[in-house]
């Protein structure tokens, strides 16, 4: 038996059909004999109703942000979090278990008293294990705690995740389960980039520096706790089949895990992260003296105001210029306190904002023992023409501060670069070893690939028809699809088509032509032509002929580390 703590996000709380699917999963556990402690979100979008009501009737000018005003916002937002836990507790008690609920003042969970953005201090477990012991479900509001002057505070965005880590952490839980509505941590965000690939694992530093570089599947405080606290970590989807085998849900999704391998060593960047939530002041000609930096920042800190990225240039006759980041929602507020409180004490000329700017970021273990990282991330954007406004970095990531306009080409750009979108291979080989291995793996499955088309093709249907009834029922991972050329009376002739099974999904699919000269398609759709151009070898191909297959092969090796469609594989 094991003590588990799942958290549930918005999305997957959304509705009363969604709820009662939680409380499906949620009954699988513990009728597998776990105690299960649940952290739920406010249902989707109800954070937000809350807080567009009470700005409506907010005061106007700085009141709004005074201790009083900020106090009342966190007692609105609170109750989106209340509302989910009784509704959960008692889809729970429909399911047969015995389930109880929490707020975070009942627990009670301690926090400082800094309302929308309160630090956890302590958790009272007594109450919980006690629950537990005699057999209960225990439901908790995330996001939410009480100060020491008994007042509710929140966590801020995405703070559910932080709680449901605490939790674990002050009952050392045996793992936390993160449910959300993807179904765990990519390359970067599939969205932007649709071939961007999910991770079985990432270290607890890569996924650190990506939640605080802006990736949103996890809040940093969140991963700050379980790399305190050790707590084991995983990401994974709320929307897989509730009823899915106990041990492939566990193995499902991203793991965080404390340990590093060969595998995280050789992949130089993990992902590639970006947050376009960010703007960027600079302080023109101030004076270049010692404690210039906190007297333009001191202020700026003492009104609760996270700095993120810091320049101080060259001095020309005495002076200088000083540019920060903050975050877009500070930008105002830091411009006012500039204006009203640094700008006269220093004499400086004036202080200037760009508040449509973003951080693009690339993250991996790897980049402790590579060299030449950072250049190939500078060089790769400016093939594309994109000016780097600031740099940064530290021993495992490196981020650039570039116009926001130009954020998705550079995400883009940079996620191809990187080889982001081809499966993680282990050891190392030269390029003659790894045409060889290429060669053989793919002649090896040729036969294979034949006779699962023989197997499935449609006589006279479309190809792509028949590619879809195939990859229906293949998995979501890099399975690919070939059809040899006049195999079949189904109308594909002298086209070959090469689709992976998450393709289907988007319904985009491509065909790549076959003529004298071999094709790779761009991202994950690789040469058609390998097949054949493994079986006939290189021995009757001129010296151009060679090269270009020998590219074809080397760019699609990767692509058959893994296994090609196969009947374990297929369901075929």
């Amino acid at each position: 038996m094991a003590l588990i703590v799942h958290k549930y996000g918005g999305t997957s709380m959304g509705s009363t059909e969604r709820i009662r699917s939680v409380a499906q999963r949620v009954a699988k556990w513990v009728r597998a004999g776990h105690q299960l402690v649940v952290v739920p979100s406010a249902m989707s979008g109800e954070t937000n109703r809350l807080l567009g009501l009470a700005k409506e009737l907010l005061p106007a000018g700085a009141q709004a942000s005074s201790p009083d005003a900020l106090r009342e916002l966190d007692a609105i937002a609170a109750t989106g979090e209340q509302v989910s836990v009784g509704l959960l507790a008692l889809a729970l008690q429909a399911q047969g278990l015995q389930a109880v609920s929490y707020g975070g003042w009942q627990v009670p969970i301690r926090t400082d008293s800094s309302f929308t953005k309160a630090r956890i201090t302590s958790i009272e477990e007594t109450r919980v294990r006690a629950d537990l012991a005699a057999g209960k479900v225990v439901v908790i509001t995330g996001f939410q705690g009480i100060d020491e002057a008994g007042n509710v505070t929140t966590l801020g965005r995405g703070g559910s995740d932080t709680s449901a880590v605490a939790v674990a952490a002050a009952l050392k839980a045996d793992e936390c389960l993160i449910y959300t509505d993807v179904d765990g941590v990519y390359t970067t965000d599939p969205r932007i980039v649709p071939e961007a690939r999910r991770l079985t694992s990432i270290s607890f530093e890569e996924m650190l520096e990506m939640a605080s570089l802006g990736s949103k599947v996890l809040q940093i405080r969140s991963v700050e706790f379980a790399g305190k606290y050790r707590v084991p970590l995983r990401v994974l989807s709320s929307f897989t089949p509730w009823d899915i085998a106990l041990d492939e849900e566990a193995r499902s999704g991203t793991l965080i895990t404390f340990e590093e391998d060969e595998k995280m060593e050789q992949a130089v960047v993990a992902g590639i992260a970006f947050n376009r939530d960010e703007a960027k002041i600079s302080v023109i000609g101030v004076p270049d003296k010692p404690g210039i930096a906190f007297q333009i920042l001191g202020p700026v800190a003492d009104a609760n105001i996270d700095i993120d990225v810091i320049i101080q240039n060259m001095s020309h006759s005495g002076r200088t210029d000083f540019s920060f980041t903050v975050h877009r929602n500070d930008y105002v507020r830091t411009m006012e306190v500039l204006k009203t409180q640094v700008l006269p004490a220093l004499g400086a000329a004036d202080v200037q904002g760009d508040p449509k700017i973003c951080k693009v970021s690339i993250v991996g273990i790897g980049m402790r023992s590579h060299v030449g990282v950072a250049s190939k991330m500078f060089r790769t954007l400016s093939e594309e023409a994109i000016n780097i406004q600031m740099i940064t970095t530290s021993e495992i990531k490196t981020s650039v501060v570039i116009d926001e306009k130009y954020m998705e080409l550079a995400v883009r750009a940079l996620h191809k670069a990187f080889d982001l979108d081809q499966p993680v291979t282990l050891g190392m080989a030269s390029a003659a070893e790894s045409d060889a291995r290429s060669r053989d793996r793919v002649a090896e499955g040729a036969p294979l690939l034949r006779e699962y088309v023989g197997k499935t093709c449609i006589k006279g249907s479309n190809p792509f028809d028949s590619a879809r009834q195939i990859l229906k029922r293949a998995p979501s991972g890099p399975v690919f699809f070939m059809r040899p050329a006049r195999a079949h009376s189904c109308g594909c002739r002298s086209r070959r088509e090469l689709i992976t099974a998450n393709e289907v999904k988007r319904n985009c699919m491509r065909v790549t032509e076959c003529g004298r000269r071999p094709t790779v398609a761009t991202g994950r759709f690789l040469a058609p032509c390998l097949i054949e151009a493994a079986t006939e070898g290189l021995a009757n191909r001129s010296p151009e002929q060679a090269r270009q297959w020998s590219g074809c092969r080397r760019e699609a090796s990767r692509a058959f580390e893994r296994p090609i469609l196969g009947e374990e594989k297929s369901g075929v």
